[in-house]
């Protein structure tokens, strides 16, 4: 049982009661008056203790199956009071610190029903559990909270980022796809006419469509289907850093989902592996909604390990599961030419094959420091380093290029959205 605690009014009343005896002058400095006092504040808690206890709350959530990571997930609250007698009301949850509550208490007075929202910020995936809130009841004169729990207890399961995925999701639906070019190994069938865009081919432009409407009109065609897309993700030490507060590791696998989605809605056959030292899961490619869903369920609750990542042996895996032509896109981060000489070497050992793209993570950190203007010697210091840092990367990167990989360096805020355009492009210019 939970002991009812003070409200400041009732400890006001309570501290009364043991200065009222001081100020008496009834018999042995200890008055009656100040006995009567004391018995009269005690009878007064009591009563109105019994009060609120008596109230039945009832408390049911609502709240979504999968939470997204990263993002504020909405809970609702039903609260109802079978008494029909106004209470006010402090409800707070008790949940990992990982789990960031807005608003954290949930405050005000409560009739005969109410119906209350608060986010969940979730900063780790995995499943958490979510006990019965903790609430405190204030008694009718306001003396004493009941401490009380509402609810039951539940359990919440945090995924990749899902909102991210039903934009791209939408994106996907109110686009047609990138603009198709007609050449060599790429399917000519007729798809749709648009208006013509920057770097839009002139060959392909509609002249009768454009004389009726008065402006240049392009016929589009359709993309090459059943192509197959292969998505790696490095899970090894360099991925438990953070980037705004989440994990290099999670802003690649969001990226890699949004990415295999896309994938899937374009007809091609996807796969996906999660490495470090050794390939810890692989899903082979295949086409369709159903190979998206069995993605997601195998990587969403996965994590990064303090493990060196084995590129070669890896690659040499890929090489041997898949033999058909592919575009595998590796996730992961690269120093500099000697420090990811393994990387380096490992993606070139896919082309001619198999179509390379490395995609890395810029750190906003180094680039801030990069584009200051240092105005003592210790930012000036750090300039240089971090110029120093962009410098051996870009190296890198032209190793990478030369050797016919692709490459992507972006800022994670907006990584999946480039990655599924460079894709797209891919599609577009046949390069598969």
């Amino acid at each position: 049982m939970t002991l009812p605690r003070l409200t400041p009014r009732g400890l006001g009343l309570l501290i009364l009661g043991f200065i009222f005896p001081l100020l008496d002058w009834g018999i042995a400095g200890l008055g009656w008056g100040g006995l009567v006092w004391d018995s009269l504040v005690l009878g007064l808690f009591w009563w109105d203790y019994q009060q609120v206890r008596a109230q039945t709350i009832l408390l049911k959530r609502t709240f979504a199956e999968r939470f997204s990571l990263g993002q504020a997930n909405l809970v609702t609250l039903e609260i109802t009071n079978l008494t029909n007698r106004q209470i006010s009301y402090e409800i707070a949850e008790q949940l990992d610190w990982s789990l960031t509550v807005t608003p954290r208490v949930l405050t005000g007075i409560l009739g005969t029903s109410i119906t209350l929202t608060y986010t969940i910020k979730p900063q780790r995936r995995g499943s958490y559990d979510l006990p019965a809130a903790q609430a405190r009841l204030c008694s009718p004169l306001g003396l004493v909270w009941r401490l009380c729990k509402l609810g039951i207890a539940e359990q919440i399961t945090v995924y990749p980022d899902l909102e991210n995925l039903k934009q791209v999701s939408l994106r996907l639906t109110q686009i047609s796809g990138m603009q198709s070019a007609q050449r060599r190994g790429i399917s000519t069938e007729f798809a749709d006419l648009r208006e013509y865009g920057s770097g839009d081919d002139p060959r392909f432009i509609d002249w009768k469509a454009t004389a009726r409407l008065g402006r240049p009109i392009i016929r589009t065609f359709q993309q090459e289907r059943d192509q197959t897309l292969l998505i790696l993700v490095d899970s090894g030490r360099m991925m438990l850093t953070e980037i705004n507060g989440i994990q290099k590791f999670d802003w690649a696998l969001n990226a890699a989902l949004a990415l295999a989605l896309t994938g899937v809605r374009r007809g091609d056959r996807v796969g996906l592996g999660l490495f470090d030292s050794q390939l810890r899961i692989f899903l082979p490619p295949q086409a369709g909604n159903r190979q998206f869903e069995a993605i997601l369920q195998r990587v969403y609750n996965q994590e990064p390990r303090l493990i060196e990542p084995d590129y070669t042996g890896i690659i040499s895996q890929v090489l041997a599961r898949n033999p058909r032509r592919a575009l595998v896109v590796v996730l992961t981060d690269i120093i500099d030419p000697q420090a990811s000489a393994e990387l380096l070497a490992a993606l070139a050992k896919l082309a001619p094959r198999h179509l390379p793209f490395c995609v890395t993570f810029q750190d906003p950190i180094v680039t801030a420091q990069a584009a200051c203007i240092p105005k003592t010697v210790s930012q000036t210091f750090q300039k240089a380093v971090a110029l120093q840092l962009i410098r051996q990367r870009a190296e890198a990167f032209r190793i990478l290029q030369r050797r016919g990989a692709l490459v992507l360096d972006s800022p994670v805020l907006t990584l999946s959205t480039q990655l599924i355009d460079a894709y797209l492009r891919v599609k577009a210019r046949g390069q598969l």
